[in-house]
């Protein structure tokens, strides 16, 4: 395990202050996020970076993709928080290998619509995507 993922960071900080603040709209969902599952979130994203050799300046994909998933009829309360973090991995995974150049967003949204639809909520399926293929292109 990597140093930065046992020590808060500044930037871990303000993450995990991001998350917390979709409390309220999981809890509109039926879903919850407690600290616990704040720290889960921050942790599997500082793996998914280290793993996919990453430095992440911004937020991340995880806020955008609990308000992308709080709805999904796919995602199980007991199984959101880990699927937010398998989705956040998939996510620098993407952007990583085939989809630097696609705008965050607009992965985020193919994603989730993905996720939704084709693969009916099937991280498996996810995994296998290629963004490249799909119709997202980079944004003149």
């Amino acid at each position: 395990m990597n140093d930065h993922m046992n020590a808060p960071s500044a930037a871990n900080e303000v993450f995990a202050g991001e998350i917390e603040k979709l409390g309220e709209v999981a809890r509109l969902h039926g879903l919850s996020i407690t600290p616990a599952d704040v720290r889960e979130i921050v942790e599997a994203r500082n793996a998914a970076l280290d793993d996919c050799g990453t430095v992440e300046f911004g937020p991340g994909p995880a806020a955008a993709l609990v308000w992308a998933l709080c709805d999904s009829p796919h995602i199980q309360k007991e199984d959101f928080v880990s699927t937010i973090c398998e989705m956040q991995a998939l996510f620098y995974r993407f952007k990583a290998d085939w989809a630097s150049a696609i705008p965050d967003e607009a992965l985020v949204k193919a994603m989730a619509e993905r996720f939704n639809g084709e693969c009916e909520g099937s991280l498996e399926l996810m995994s296998d995507w290629n963004p490249r293929r799909n119709a997202l292109s980079p944004k003149a």
